[in-house]
């Protein structure tokens, strides 16, 4: 292949695929383009587009990122453009086309689909990295409890920072709107110094974010984290056979929060409405962000 067929093999390469290829996924579709939290930067509201038509992008959030899929892959892998034309061009047999579906606005929703894990290993991935520092969490207390996992999902490649639970499932969330989980769901508990009472978080984040807010790499009463709301139940259930009478609730400041801590209320628990601790905000993430 001549060195004109090959600039051209790779600029004709999808910015979608070669984005999922990296680990990352669309927020939503918006006017016939794919919007992305940023993997070129941190930051709290997307505003990476990719136009699927005219193959190019445009991070709205820094004037200089901007232009084909060479172009991304420079950036995103510090590579010369002859490098990144060979990237692209090693990448061009597997593409196949790709179509994303949306439910309703967001494609991040909570879902749990069919991923079949082929490598987890210590989190070290420098988007990874980036990601997890991007949300207020030191790497000290990450790789404590967080881990890379690779994994394939409709035949494709892809990585994630993700959490353990107690079925031998994970959490997994990459940086780029996406949130899903792998078979099986469940809740993640870890052992404190004391068990007679029991902090209780929805997310992984949530719980990292009390650790590096109250400067500890351990917790002191046994921990619990949904993971998702739909699993409330079965923590309910587990406190109760584990004689559990005090829950302290670092939930979400929503409605579905809320009505959870009337839910452990009503199944006879003593709750304590931890998340007063960052009232203004939606969650503990959220704030300790806010207040870095």
């Amino acid at each position: 292949m001549t060195a004109s067929h090959l600039l051209e093999n790779a600029r004709s390469y999808p910015i979608y695929n070669y984005l999922q290829t990296m680990g990352y996924l669309p927020v939503k579709k918006s006017a016939g383009q794919l919007l992305y939290s940023s993997p070129l930067r941190a930051e709290s509201s997307p505003s990476f587009f990719v136009h699927p038509g005219k193959n190019v992008f445009n991070d709205f959030g820094c004037d200089e990122h901007k232009g084909d899929v060479i172009r991304l892959c420079q950036m995103l892998e510090n590579l010369t453009f002859s490098q990144a034309v060979e990237r692209l061009n090693q990448l061009q047999p597997m593409h196949a086309g790709i179509s994303f579906s949306f439910s309703g606005q967001s494609y991040a929703n909570d879902y749990e689909s069919k991923f079949e894990i082929i490598a987890v290993k210590q989190l070290s991935h420098a988007s990874l990295v980036q990601y997890v520092e991007s949300r207020g969490i030191p790497l000290a207390i990450a790789g404590q409890f967080l881990q890379e996992v690779h994994y394939v999902s409709a035949g494709r490649k892809y990585f994630a920072a993700g959490f353990k639970n107690d079925l031998g499932g994970y959490a997994l969330r990459n940086g780029a709107g996406f949130k899903g989980q792998t078979r099986p769901a469940g809740i993640t508990t870890l052992p404190g110094k004391r068990n007679e009472q029991i902090y209780l978080f929805e997310g992984f984040f949530d719980f990292l974010s009390a650790l590096t807010f109250f400067s500890t790499l351990e917790p002191k009463f046994t921990t619990c984290i949904l993971n998702s709301t739909a699993q409330l139940s079965k923590a309910i259930d587990l406190m109760k056979q584990s004689g559990i009478q005090q829950v302290h609730a670092f939930l979400d400041r929503d409605a579905a929060g809320f009505k959870a801590v009337d839910q452990l209320a009503r199944s006879g628990f003593h709750v304590t409405d931890r998340s007063d601790l960052y009232r203004g905000s939606k969650d503990f993430n959220e704030y300790l962000i806010s207040h870095r």
